[in-house]
């Protein structure tokens, strides 16, 4: 669950499908690192512009509640939990 910054907690709500009309990101992973930062790995087809990452920023507040400082690391892959789950969303503040 996100912890918002005002503590609230809510289940967050990132359908991929959009998330591509956005950027060309082939799969992601948002880490909450704190009340105000989340950290996010994207895998993607090419570089993103700093519009997209602008767009992809505002889309990714949006949907998760509150607006965020988001820091965008690209990664060739995202590894799954040793369960062989794959998580798009982890919280390290809940």
């Amino acid at each position: 669950m996100v912890v918002l910054p005002d503590g609230k907690r809510r289940w967050p709500s990132l359908p991929s499908g959009l998330m591509v009309e956005i950027a060309p990101v082939r799969q992601f992973q948002l880490i909450q690192k704190s009340l105000t930062r989340v950290e996010a790995h994207l895998v993607v087809e090419r570089s993103l512009a700093k519009y997209e990452e602008d767009h992809l920023a505002a889309w990714l507040g949006e949907r998760l509640g509150a607006a965020f400082q988001f820091e965008f690391h690209y990664v060739a892959e995202i590894p799954r939990r040793p369960n062989s789950k794959y998580e798009d969303f982890i919280s390290e503040v809940a």
